[in-house]
């Protein structure tokens, strides 16, 4: 969202009224609206990521990263971690609590999101 509010103030700068050439907010609306529309259409295919077989090249790296520490023991208590921490910061701001609790779910969870994004996991 932040790469397209930047692109249409790019775009506002360029075409300033010193220039003659402003847009008015609904054009600029519907100018932003199809440069989105072109970047889904021309977006590439998901690639699913297949794990590597044991004796493949960075095997051990996945197996350590993903196996050991992810879906281990500390990937469950960094998860358990952040969502207590956004627990405790829900009364000073609501965003990081929100942040917090999402990534911890996901943390706790990646085993399975992995399988639903499309990854092939055996």
């Amino acid at each position: 969202m932040n790469l397209i509010r930047s692109f249409r103030n790019a775009v506002q700068a360029r075409l300033s009224p010193t220039s003659g050439a402003a847009l008015s907010q609904p054009a600029m609306n519907v100018a932003m609206l199809g440069v989105v529309t072109m970047m889904v259409l021309v977006a590439n295919a998901a690639r699913a990521f297949a794990i590597p077989a044991a004796g493949d090249f960075g095997f051990d790296v996945y197996d350590i990263v993903v196996n050991q520490i992810l879906n281990g023991p500390i990937g469950f208590i960094g998860g358990v971690a952040l969502i207590v921490f956004g627990a405790t910061q829900i009364m000073k701001n609501w965003f990081t609590t929100i942040l917090c609790i999402v990534a911890g779910t996901v943390l706790i969870r990646a085993d399975d999101l992995v399988v639903t994004l499309g990854a092939m996991v055996s």
